[in-house]
């Protein structure tokens, strides 16, 4: 399982990412800024484990100590911090791709999968499959979490890569949560194929 300093180093590589990309649009800022507020969110636990292991004293920090060590509370913040991230950075994605949408169509399209796939359509993008396999992965990880975290039981089953890893949404089923970080890598990794920019080595 990921540890706070791999997610603190990931947030890291993809600001420098960000960064040496040079790209200044809406989209990257948001994900920059996203990042920046995970980062200091972060590194104040990792900031607090570095303090316990130093032997710092005090009520405020010995209580945060003890919850740190509830495995059932850390993972229901693990759990709730997924939920939100998740749907904040997927407001800056559906705005994002809206808005390519009818900067390219000029039209509007209510439903996000169908504006995905018919996008991608329209701009002949390689790797077509992979891309809305993709989407749908972050789509459908986003839309269980208004059931509770499963998979609608009216659904069919889809099973996709994401960031070699891969995900089983059977209907009715928990669905397994995205980290936040892989999320924004793909959902940037989209935008630089949908803007037909070359990523910078």
């Amino acid at each position: 399982m990921p540890t706070i300093g791999n997610a603190l180093a990931d947030i890291e590589r993809f600001q420098d990412r960000l960064s040496q990309a040079g790209v200044r649009s809406w989209f990257p800022e948001q994900l920059m800024n996203f990042t920046s507020v995970l980062f200091f969110e972060f590194s104040s636990h990792a900031l607090l484990e570095s303090s316990r292991e130093r032997g710092a004293q005090g009520a405020l920090f010995s209580k945060y100590i003890r919850l740190s060590e509830n495995q059932i509370l850390r993972d229901e913040y693990v759990r709730q911090n997924s939920i939100g991230h998740l749907f904040v950075v997927w407001i800056f994605y559906e705005k994002y791709l809206r808005d390519k949408y009818f900067e390219i169509t000029g039209r509007t399209e209510f439903k996000i999968s169908k504006l995905f796939k018919k996008l991608i359509n329209a701009l002949e993008l390689e790797n077509f499959e992979v891309i809305y396999s993709e989407f749908e992965v972050i789509r459908n990880t986003r839309n269980s979490l208004h059931d509770g975290g499963c998979y609608n039981r009216t659904f069919s089953y889809f099973e996709a890569d994401f960031k070699d890893t891969t995900y089983v949404f059977e209907p009715g089923e928990q669905v397994v949560p995205l980290r936040v970080m892989d999320v924004c890598d793909v959902m940037y990794s989209h935008y630089l194929k949908l803007e037909r920019l070359k990523e910078c080595s």
